[in-house]
């Protein structure tokens, strides 16, 4: 008997119980798969039900040099490494908008404890393929808000967190 005979025999022998074993196995693994990745949103949107997955403190200040720069820091301080897109937003005194930008970043647990970074404006705003905005003349402050996107897709919108009004034509105090 050849070997391409004994393959057919031992085939037939296993009739319809191989071929539903085989069926029963793959439906098992395709359910399996299916309710993982259903457990994995289920513990995203416990997730983002809770406090913001991103935090921001924005703080206008002159540097040293007379030139405006804002201390900023993102935190991702959930136990989780989140993906977010950010928009800045530039307001006046009465809260109307002047500019808004948008970029993307990467919010890292581990950096949760970390002091606010001074930011250039223009490195601030750089997000968009716009020139970044000009500084107001008039009193204004910064807003950032987030739109947190998980590995499953679940999504968590938090802010504004704004900064005080900052008054450009106040002197430095000495």
């Amino acid at each position: 008997m050849t070997s391409r005979a004994r393959e057919y025999a031992r085939r037939a022998r296993k009739g319809i119980w191989g071929e539903l074993r085989t069926w029963l196995f793959m439906t098992a693994l395709v359910l399996l798969i299916l309710f993982n990745q259903s457990d994995e949103r289920a513990r995203d949107r416990e997730l983002v039900a809770g406090p913001d997955l991103v935090t921001a403190s924005v703080e206008i200040v002159r540097n040293d040099a007379g030139e405006i720069e804002l201390l900023y820091r993102g935190r991702a301080c959930q136990g989780v490494d989140v993906f977010a897109r950010w928009k800045a937003v530039i307001r006046d005194g009465n809260y109307q908008r002047l500019a808004t930008r948008r970029g993307d970043g990467d919010y890292l647990a581990e950096d949760c404890g970390a002091d606010p970074t001074p930011w250039r404006w223009q490195a601030f705003f750089e997000g968009d393929l716009d020139a970044p905005p000009t500084i107001p003349e008039e009193p204004f402050r910064v807003c950032v808000s987030y739109r947190s996107i998980l590995p499953t897709d679940v999504v968590q919108r938090s802010g504004p967190f704004c900064s005080d009004v900052f008054d450009p034509n106040q002197e430095e105090e000495p």
